[in-house]
């Protein structure tokens, strides 16, 4: 039996966080929510003795077709769009030139499902059937007289879930524009995000839209978390996902930067 020396809520932890991150990513965001000083060695021990399996293996040194920021980008922009949109979106965002082939195989290993079937489900009904000579006869002229509205224009307020994942909001009808129901109701509480914010669910669930599911965060805080798998369904763990970015962010830049001493010395 390993010796009680952590909380349930602390094994908890380190089994949720385990799955999707490496030894030395679990033993650092655990010191940075509990205010601990264990060591890499120590940690290991931890997952031996409470028998946790770690999610992903550390594989610096192997090279990867996609960069981190490639790979964030796709993860965040699958769903809903096919494999050659896919392909086309990521070599326009990034100006490379991957192929089909290896955006599939990129999505078949990591199990990456858009969601699309490619055909129409059991029991569809063609929206013309057994309307024939009744559509559209003489073309198109005339069809609508000058002022008259299509039938399928919605009013303001109507909400559409997208194959984007998120609830859209109709807010104007001339000129015709939709907004994102989580940003409109964030803005209408605290006012327009930033030109380099961008708004998360914290529990990842684009249906929940309570404000207090909502958080604010930089461009570059969203691709970092994504690289390192910081998003969870439990709110805490993103938010400790978060900090755990942000403190990394900062220590990349004081390394970044040259020390007093060496600037005084190139003088």
């Amino acid at each position: 039996m390993p010796v009680k020396r952590y909380s349930k809520e602390q094994i908890d932890f380190i089994r949720d966080f385990a799955k999707d991150h490496t030894l030395d990513e679990v033993t650092q965001a655990f010191n940075e929510k509990y205010q601990m000083n264990i060591t890499k060695r120590t940690m290991k021990s931890v997952f031996g003795n409470y028998k946790i399996r770690i999610g992903i293996k550390d594989k610096s040194g192997i090279r990867s077709l996609f960069s981190k920021e490639q790979v964030a980008f796709i993860k965040e922009n699958y769903i809903g769009i096919s494999n050659l949109e896919l392909t086309e979106k990521i070599n326009a965002e990034f100006g490379t030139n991957f192929t089909l082939q290896q955006i599939k195989g990129f999505k078949g290993n990591r199990n990456l499902n858009s969601g699309l079937t490619g055909h129409f489900p059991k029991g569809h009904v063609p929206i013309y059937k057994g309307t024939k000579g009744m559509v559209n006869v003489g073309g198109n002229s005339g069809s609508f007289k000058k002022g008259q509205r299509s039938l399928n224009v919605v009013p303001v307020g109507t909400k559409s879930f997208r194959s984007d994942n998120y609830w859209w909001v109709k807010v104007s009808d001339e000129p015709t524009k939709w907004r994102q129901v989580h940003r409109v109701k964030w803005e209408k509480e605290y006012g327009p995000l930033k030109s380099d914010e961008v708004l998360i669910f914290l529990d990842g669930d684009t249906n929940n839209l309570d404000l207090n599911n909502l958080k604010a965060i930089k461009r570059t805080e969203h691709v970092r978390m994504n690289q390192n798998n910081y998003r969870f369904s439990d709110p805490e763990l993103t938010k400790t996902g978060l900090v755990l970015t942000r403190t990394k962010m900062k220590i990349n830049e004081k390394r970044k930067k040259p020390s007093s001493a060496a600037t005084d010395k190139g003088k």
